[in-house]
């Protein structure tokens, strides 16, 4: 915890590297207590200087060593009685009074969510275009930090990046960061799947793991990450497969029935069951442009031995076996 707390007060001062705030920003997503945490850390400072009059450089000082030592709202680290630290949270005090009187602290956080059977397309504040695909959700600020464009990514997007060299773009997506100047590419990224797979389309992308594994991907390159091996590796990627979604087109090459089903119950947000489990075996090739689900199902019957029926809101499937 104390390199992180040395990460918080040096980004509070402004004097954070991109690679420390990318470190901060992971350590945010790890869970909704550690942003609870931050915004301890920034109240505790921030209310005792909002009046540029009030303020003494001394009298600051004197609070703040008090303020470690009494306050029982947060567990003080041992870095912090280091004269070196306060003076560094001294100077994030000053500098949090500053931004804390303009308004700067204050910029929502926006979130846009998809439900199952539902895709969407936005800008974000610089630009930058998000296709978000069905059961996906984006978080990103208002307005993005001076020095840093960073979203948090559940389930699958792509993203069209306005280039900017000064303002680095990252999605966070659990353990991985995916890091760009200005691209074109497609992470996957759904909690219920066993990897976390980052498609280039154009340009250059660099991917990373909190482990500190990275890859550097050009197009047509693909990184998956195995979240239960904590691996990172990299392999040519089918563009075509990966982005047919975006252009609202359900793909099947070989898919296993089991496979098909769960994107069909992803893309149109309906419940579909096998009757055979041993029905997921079977698989189908075919390509579907904005069709409706009846139509795909009955292309399913005509290429395998598969049949279908509606029960109320859920679609069974049954059949004696594959072709």
């Amino acid at each position: 915890m104390q390199e992180i707390e040395k990460i918080i007060a040096k980004y509070l001062a402004n004097e954070a590297s991109t690679k420390e705030v990318e470190q901060l920003y992971q350590w945010l997503s790890h869970n909704s207590e550690n942003a609870k945490k931050l915004n301890d850390y920034i109240k505790l400072w921030e209310h005792r200087y909002r009046d540029e009059k009030y303020f003494d450089a001394g009298i600051g000082l004197s609070k703040l060593n008090n303020k470690i030592h009494q306050t029982d709202r947060l567990s003080w680290p041992v870095w912090l009685n280091t004269a070196a630290a306060i003076g560094l949270l001294l100077i994030s005090s000053l500098i949090l009074w500053q931004v804390s009187s303009s308004g700067a602290l204050h910029i929502s956080t926006i979130v846009k969510s998809n439900p199952y059977g539902q895709k969407s397309t936005f800008q974000l504040p610089d630009g930058s275009m998000v296709k978000l695909n069905a059961g996906s959700s984006l978080e990103y600020p208002e307005v993005f930090d001076d020095n840093i464009r960073l979203v948090k990514l559940t389930g699958e997007a792509f993203f069209n990046v306005q280039k900017d060299e000064k303002h680095p773009f990252i999605v966070v997506t659990g353990e991985v960061s995916t890091k760009v100047l200005g691209t074109s590419f497609n992470i996957n990224a759904f909690s219920n799947e066993p990897e976390i797979i980052v498609t280039v389309a154009t340009g250059t992308v660099k991917v990373s793991e909190n482990s500190g594994a990275q890859l550097t991907l050009k197009p047509n390159e693909a990184a998956v990450y195995k979240k239960s091996e904590k691996l990172l590796s990299e392999k040519p990627a089918d563009i075509e497969q990966t982005l047919a979604w975006r252009d609202n087109t359900l793909l099947f090459n070989n898919a296993s029935i089991a496979r098909v089903i769960n994107q069909l119950m992803h893309w149109y947000g309906v419940s579909i069951i096998l009757e055979n489990q041993e029905l997921g075996q079977c698989h189908l090739t075919g390509s579907f442009k904005e069709e409706t689900l009846p139509h795909v199902l009955q292309a399913l019957e005509l290429s395998t031995n598969i049949q279908y029926k509606k029960h109320a809101d859920t679609y069974i499937l049954y059949g004696s076996g594959c072709h």
